[in-house]
């Protein structure tokens, strides 16, 4: 599928989000020029560019932005390179930060990426956590902050608490700027900033404040097939044990829902937010990859020339979530991102439904009970799915559905009663449910009912919650279809 004319946005509920409208009113005849980009970076990829008369303007090594016409791109198979705009403490108690901190966990030796507008690393509260980075935008290694988004975001995490106290103030901060002063910037200086920040600095977390503007939200499982370059990017990162958190989005601001891209991706940590008392900002994206929530209204951190000031919007919820994976895995270096985000989501606070919903994801994100985990893994109980059976049932006025009867056991093999057992559903359906556990073991999952359905239906299990047990996926089934 090609996108064209789409923004990447700073997720700020402050600000009005653009959509990029056309350059000419002109009819494009498919000989306009626009921008690409494509992980084929050979010498005889770039050889076959050039004869079809593309432009490179930026090799980035494991990708290359190009600028060709639309029937050259087309004749290639370039994915047209999409604009990233900037999404746009109290709340350091609310997520219990406070209490990890006076347990001694403060983030030492954990790194996080900030990829952003840059950073003020001058700011008296962040420059002993400024490890470097590089400017994107201008090609240079002076990320410094032009905008004042990333400046904001890379205080939550870390502000040494002067004025502002971050989430994680011993962890360190690299600053990848891939947005200029306006907020916005390209999916090929962001796909290139994944690959330098796992293949460069060894880091733990790249937090992403930003993501797509309308229309190009998604309320499906998610979003990997809208550009598959980016979400290989970010597979790349987590298999290299990086975790990524993206801001879910700010859309229902503007009377719509869903996630943007990169939130809504599968190797994506999606993050919405929460006010002071827990409640779903009306602006807050929502919908089935959205993962978890974090305090994102007037949430108080550092802007650049050493001042501060209150911000609301997703992007303030994404850093409080990479603030306690970097706590997280000072408590347990060890930990692979599957069980980070198993840890991450098992400790959340539950609000809304329980279990798995659309607008707190797994729950609020609850980083004394994280770090506990964390800290416990060894120690603590796993449970696993023994067995998946999927069958459909047929109604004549509600058409077809499926049950998945999954039957979850502890570590002896004993049925874990009361586990939330939490899946999303895939083929003929796209739709994510949940059931408990009876006192043998089993839950039952049903799809949503489907008129003329055709062909299978697959469950996957993407969770399940049990206090005093953790999920442990590895050992037993994941996903059943019906045959």
């Amino acid at each position: 599928m090609r996108i064209h004319g789409v923004l990447i946005v700073i997720m700020l509920a402050a600000v009005v989000v653009s959509i990029a409208l056309p350059a000419s009113s002109v009819q494009d005849t498919g000989k306009n020029p626009r921008k690409y980009v494509t992980e084929k970076v050979s010498e005889a990829d770039l050889k076959k560019y050039a004869d079809s008369g593309c432009e490179v303007l930026r090799n980035y090594g494991k990708v290359v932005s190009l600028k060709c016409s639309e029937d050259a791109a087309n004749e290639l198979g370039l994915m047209e390179d999409l604009t990233a705009h900037a999404m746009d403490i109290n709340s350091d108690h609310q997520i219990g930060a406070d209490a990890v901190l006076n347990m001694g966990y403060t983030g030492s030796g954990s790194i996080v990426v900030v990829r952003d507008t840059g950073i003020d690393y001058n700011h008296s509260e962040l420059n002993d956590s400024y490890l470097g980075g590089w400017d994107f935008v201008n090609n240079d290694a002076d990320p410094m902050d032009d905008n004042g988004h990333g400046t904001h975001v890379s205080g939550i995490i870390t502000a040494n608490g002067g004025s502002a106290k971050g989430v994680a103030p011993d962890t360190k901060i690299i600053a990848l700027k891939v947005l200029d002063a306006s907020g916005s910037g390209s999916f090929s200086s962001i796909i290139a900033a994944i690959y330098n920040a796992t293949d460069t600095f060894k880091v733990d977390v790249i937090s992403m404040s930003l993501g797509t503007s309308s229309p190009y939200i998604y309320t499906s499982e998610n979003c990997d097939a809208a550009f598959v370059e980016l979400a290989n990017a970010i597979n790349y990162a987590n298999s290299k044990g990086v975790a990524v958190v993206a801001a879910s989005g700010n859309y229902n601001l503007y009377g719509q829902s869903g996630v943007s891209i990169p939130g809504c991706m599968s190797g994506a940590i999606g993050v919405g937010a929460v006010d002071g008392s827990d409640g779903i900002p009306w602006w807050s994206g929502e919908g089935i990859s959205l993962d978890i929530a974090a305090p994102g209204v007037n949430i108080y951190s550092t802007l650049p020339d050493n001042t501060y000031a209150s911000y609301s919007g997703t992007s303030m919820a994404t850093p409080h979530v990479s603030g306690v994976i970097a706590l997280m895995k000072q408590a347990r270096r060890s930990l692979s991102v599957d069980e980070t985000r198993n840890v991450l989501f098992t400790s959340a606070k539950d609000f809304g439904s329980s279990g798995f919903d659309r607008y707190y994801g797994w729950g609020r994100v609850n980083a004394s009970a994280a770090v506990e985990y964390a800290g416990n893994f060894d120690t603590i109980g796993k449970m696993h799915i023994q067995s998946i059976t999927i069958t459909s049932q047929k109604d004549k006025t509600r058409g077809t559905r499926a049950a998945a009867v999954i039957t979850v056991v502890d570590e002896t093999g004993s049925p874990a009663q009361g586990a939330s057992v939490s899946v999303r559903w895939s083929g003929v359906t796209s739709d994510a449910d949940w059931a408990s556990t009876g006192s043998d073991g089993k839950a039952t999952v049903y799809s949503d009912w489907k008129r003329n359905a055709r062909g299978t239906f697959t469950a996957t299990v993407t969770n399940v919650i049990k206090p005093g047990l953790l999920y442990n996926a590895s050992a037993g089934m994941v996903t059943g279809s019906t045959k």
